[in-house]
């Protein structure tokens, strides 16, 4: 190496001395070197899509072509990884492993940066051919430079030249608008690969590998010179074996709410009618079905026909990671082709009533068992099926030192157990001996009693006079409130026109304040407008589903508790409790439901001391408990007595208003609100009303709605008892892939004495 220039003596400076250079220029004193050893910074994508060692080669070309007189590559550090990895993330990679490499790897980019920070760093300077070689975004790029620079290295770039005379800001300025160049390039890449995958879904072409059921058809690929090597689109089409497998799965899924054990135990019975799949590497395969594989199917979508993209994400923002965990997207953010693209093995509506069934038993046990805690002597019937109406919450089950059993929930806590609901009671409870009798009978009555026709013919006459009502009762309001807004206004000019001339503030004030309110009737009375203009639709459906079940005179108060869970689970029983005086039931009858009730009923007479038994068409008539006041009808004093009805039929007529008969009886009725719609994909149904506005409304005695729809809900009340809601939900049969409907029959919200449609036990 030559020696460097003699430094200038201290004598030599005085009038005419020329000084130091520039701080901000290039660093002089690689000029002043004969020989400068540099690093050349190499970096190649991904070994998947591009000729590795090609783009290697030319990289080294470039840099050593570049060099001036003098310099040479001490080092080569080299990755095989993305551009747009976070920069903790770079230089770790084992791509170049696979590679025969043209030159010897020190190391990749953060063996650089340790070097670089080195007393005895082996270069001085870093070449790259270009400012994408170093990084994709703009950040990460002047972060290397920045870096480097602390410790006196210079970063050169092929593509700038490398020229040591001159100012540095100019320097700088063309390669902030490179790099911007390069990320604008890298981000417009991608969205034009995000668009076209939004086109490649629609148009129904699969993307990674097909779904268990399905096999992939290949067409040839739209493009010349793609076709021309060969490359192919996949559709999807059902495979004969696996196919029937999948809509099975979604059959115990929906129909008898099978858990994912549960279905995986019964596919594991018979592997060769129900092939286990093959994961992506066939040598970690284990030969049978696992819940996880059960879980996976359940929540794919594509099964329903549709094309389906973007369920799940890698990114964690504009970089990328090196170890990709796929997170699953918001349900929002899917990309859905317009319309079916291949053969469906489910129903769209099935889909989604699976999706629910996730949410509603996570977290539960499927089966009627104690835990696995040590401690535990016993198991709750009702477990798992009573919610907490505030909170939506499973109640617990807990029993007391005088033998009763109750449900209770004391709200959502954070981790020090504090409470996080404020509008949560400290503790929500209901005893089981009040429930189980309401319930009980309930089930009797409509679902298996002779009279469960009159109930929903009774229903079917009575929501469209409560849909009305509720319709009326709106407009109403927004016609109140539209007078309120005028008022005000019309009150605000008054005080306008009697204020002083020199209150400047208090005229602004007002003047403000009467734009808020023209504002706000401006909404108001768009409001009204629409409520004028439609009317509530009322759907009456077709209640086919309950003519199927079993008719049978039982008493469910003396069948085993094993065997009244199982009727639970078959019945699909859901209650949300509100407070310890009202709660609302739903049952859901589904098309394998019949059946399944009919074998539990008929096992139940087979039971020592039991009296069951089952008729085609019974004249007999079960007893229920009626709750009444001994006051007149007051919403506010409400008195509660019990007694015996001698006969459904006492408390069912064909009378359509039931205002005599409760006025005679001294009865008071409370309706439900108006059903709320389908499947909406919410954790919890959509709250309804739970009063009436007068104390007696005239209507019958249930409210039934009928929809051909997936499935929808509504909830009713009573106070002093437990109130009744009755789901009864008619999915198309499956043969093969069928399309799917429902019917739906909520019950009404009935009286604060009591439930008139099927009586039960009060508080």
């Amino acid at each position: 190496m030559a020696a460097r220039p003699p430094r200038p003596l201290a004598t030599a400076a005085g009038p005419g001395g020329a000084g130091p250079a520039s701080p901000w220029a290039t660093l002089s004193r690689l000029s002043g070197l004969d020989t400068v050893p540099v690093a050349g910074l190499l970096r190649v994508s991904q070994e998947q899509l591009q000729d590795v060692r090609g783009s290697l080669i030319r990289q080294v070309d470039k840099i050593n072509h570049a060099l001036p007189h003098g310099w040479s590559v001490a080092r080569w550090y080299l990755d095989v990884e993305s551009g747009r990895l976070d920069l903790d993330e770079r230089g770790h990679g084992a791509g170049h492993l696979t590679v025969t490499l043209p030159v010897e790897r020190a190391g990749g980019l953060a063996d650089l940066l340790t070097d670089a920070a080195r007393r005895d760093c082996p270069f001085t300077a870093v070449v790259a051919e270009g400012n994408a070689r170093v990084a994709r975004y703009t950040h990460y790029g002047t972060k290397v430079e920045h870096d480097l620079a602390r410790h006196g290295i210079e970063l050169f770039m092929v593509e700038e030249g490398i020229n040591l005379e001159g100012g540095k800001a100019t320097k700088v300025l063309m390669r902030r608008v490179n790099q911007a160049i390069s990320e604008w390039h890298a981000l417009n890449v991608l969205e034009l690969a995000w668009d076209g995958m939004r086109v490649h879904t629609t148009e129904g072409y699969n993307t990674g590998r097909a779904p268990y059921g399905y096999h992939p058809v290949a067409e040839p690929h739209p493009a010349p010179a793609r076709r021309a090597r060969g490359l192919t689109r996949s559709r999807l089409d059902i495979d004969p074996v696996r196919g029937p497998v999948v809509t099975l799965i979604y059959h115990w899924r929906v129909e008898q709410r099978l858990t994912y054990h549960q279905i995986a135990a019964r596919l594991n019975a018979d592997p060769d009618q129900y092939p286990p799949p093959i994961p992506l590497r066939p040598e970690t395969a284990i030969g049978q079905w696992t819940w996880s594989n059960i879980r996976q199917l359940l929540a794919n979508p594509k099964y329903t026909g549709y094309m389906v993209w973007n369920r799940t994400t890698t990114r964690t923002g504009p970089t990328v990671r090196r170890k990709k965990s796929h997170r699953p997207n918001p349900t929002d953010q899917w990309v859905w082709s317009p319309k079916p693209t291949h053969p469906p093995l489910v129903p769209l509506n099935m889909w989604r009533q699976a999706q629910d069934i996730g949410r509603e038993t996570q977290g539960s046990r499927s089966e009627a068992i104690t835990n696995t805690h040590p401690a535990t002597t016993r198991t709750y019937l009702l477990r798992g099926l009573i919610r907490c109406g505030i909170c939506g919450h499973r109640m617990q089950g807990a029993k007391r030192y005088s033998g009763r059993i109750y449900y209770r929930c004391t709200g959502p806590r954070n981790s020090a157990g504090e409470p996080t609901r404020p509008d949560h009671p400290g503790s929500l409870y209901i005893r089981e001996d009040i429930l189980l009798p309401a319930l009980t009978e309930l089930i009797a009555t409509r679902v298996f009693g002779p009279h469960r026709h009159a109930h929903l013919a009774n229903q079917h006459r009575a929501i469209p006079r409560q849909k009305a009502a509720e319709h009326q009762r709106a407009i109403h309001a927004a016609r109140r409130r539209l007078d309120d807004i005028a008022a005000r206004q019309h009150n605000l000019i008054a005080e306008l026109e009697q204020a002083p001339a020199d209150a400047a503030d208090w005229r602004a004030s007002i003047r403000q304040r009467h734009q808020q309110l023209t504002q706000q009737r401006t909404e108001a009375e768009a409001k009204l407008a629409e409520l004028t203009a439609t009317q509530p639709i009322i759907d009456e459906g077709d209640p086919a589903l309950l003519e199927a079940m079993p008719q049978a005179v039982v008493d469910l108060a003396r069948v085993p508790p094993a065997l009244l869970r199982q009727l639970f689970d078959t019945l699909q029983l859901a209650i949300r409790l509100d407070n310890p005086r009202r709660a609302h039931i739903t049952l859901t009858l589904t098309l394998t439901t019949p059946e399944a009730a009919t074998e539990i009923i008929a096992g139940t007479s087979t039971t020592d001391g039991y009296p069951g038994s089952i008729s085609s068409s019974s004249s007999g008539d079960a007893k229920c408990d009626l709750a009444t006041t001994t006051s007149p009808v007051n919403r506010g004093h409400v008195l509660l007595s019990r007694i015996r009805a001698t006969s459904v039929q006492d408390l069912f007529t064909e009378e359509t208003d039931l205002r005599p008969w409760a006025v005679k009886n001294s009865a008071f009725v409370r309706l439900a609100s108006t059903p709320y719609e389908s499947w909406s994909g919410h954790t919890w149904p959509a709250p309804v009303s739970r009063y009436s506005t007068t104390s007696l409304p005239s209507a019958q005695v249930a409210v039934v709605r009928v929809t051909r729809s997936s499935s929808s809900t509504v909830s009713g009340s009573s106070r002093g008892q437990p109130s009744r809601s009755h789901q009864i939900s008619i999915p198309a049969a499956i043969s093969g892939v069928a399309s799917a409907a429902s019917a739906t029959m909520p019950s009404t919200e009935t009286g604060s004495a009591g439930s008139i449609a099927s009586g039960g036990s009060n508080r």
